[in-house]
């Protein structure tokens, strides 16, 4: 690596998360924010607020939250292409959609959602039901 090149935030922790991590692919979060404070020592990422430069806490902090975001966002740390903790679930059918609606309209009015609750608890009971149903034919005519 060229002593002029600046890493990204991304590429920063993908290389001191890897760097961390053990034989099973376990890691130590502090070993790595440790990592990512000597990267940002080295001047080989770049911290641009600088409320997050003013003390050695408010590096540790940021550098906490970067990792944070990037273990959730990066497809080569998550797992995943995209975070499912990030994607906005769909209700699973209209009357899903109606319910959950009626519960947004009573939490805002500041009312009980016991009776939705149940309702909806209801509703996927039976979506699951309906799924598993169509896997056994599935698994039937295969």
């Amino acid at each position: 690596m060229a002593a002029t090149e600046i890493l990204t935030q991304r590429e920063a922790v993908f290389r001191a998360v890897t760097s961390c991590k053990d034989e099973t692919g376990h890691f130590d979060r502090k070993e790595v924010v440790e990592v990512l404070m000597g990267m940002y020592a080295n001047g080989e990422f770049e911290i641009k607020a600088n409320s997050q430069k003013e003390s050695d806490k408010s590096q540790r902090a940021y550098m906490g939250s970067v990792l944070s975001n990037w273990l959730k966002k990066d497809p080569r740390l998550s797992g995943s292409p995209c975070s499912s903790e990030r994607k906005a679930r769909r209700p699973a059918d209209d009357e899903m959609k109606r319910l959950t609606l009626a519960k947004v309209i009573l939490m805002n009015e500041g009312q009980s959602t016991e009776e939705i609750d149940l309702l909806i608890k209801q509703r996927q009971d039976e979506i699951l039901a309906a799924r598993s149903r169509r896997q056994e034919i599935l698994e039937l005519t295969q």
